[in-house]
């Protein structure tokens, strides 16, 4: 009888696990699919910041747009490109900009 117990107990704790972990992954799938679906990609070339430090501020002030997932500058380059949900405007991005005296010489954007 002991023996019947414990199997059963250690059956219910295996099983348990085992819908955990396919509970955990499920999530994670369905996790990875909604954040790929509707990103909008940017590139911009810009002209006009002095210092890398402007071009690092810039880079912060981006990121702090509701719905900016990523940014990064690159100031040999003059270039940025910024990954967001959709729904942010391009317009919103380029005030941001030229709000840090920058000047957009060249504009892509990319929806995936």
């Amino acid at each position: 009888m002991r023996k019947s117990r414990l199997f059963f107990r250690v059956s219910f704790v295996i099983l348990f696990i085992s819908f955990l972990v396919s509970t955990q992954a499920s999530a994670q799938a369905s996790n990875q699919g909604n954040n790929v679906k509707g990103v909008h990609t940017y590139t911009l070339v810009i002209t006009g910041l002095q210092t890398a430090q402007d071009a690092a501020q810039l880079n912060n002030d981006l990121l702090g747009i509701s719905g900016v997932l990523t940014s990064s500058t690159d100031f040999a380059t003059g270039t940025i490109v910024v990954t967001a949900k959709k729904g942010v405007m391009p317009e919103h991005l380029k005030k941001v900009i030229v709000a840090h005296n920058g000047d957009i010489s060249a504009f892509t954007e990319k929806y995936e």
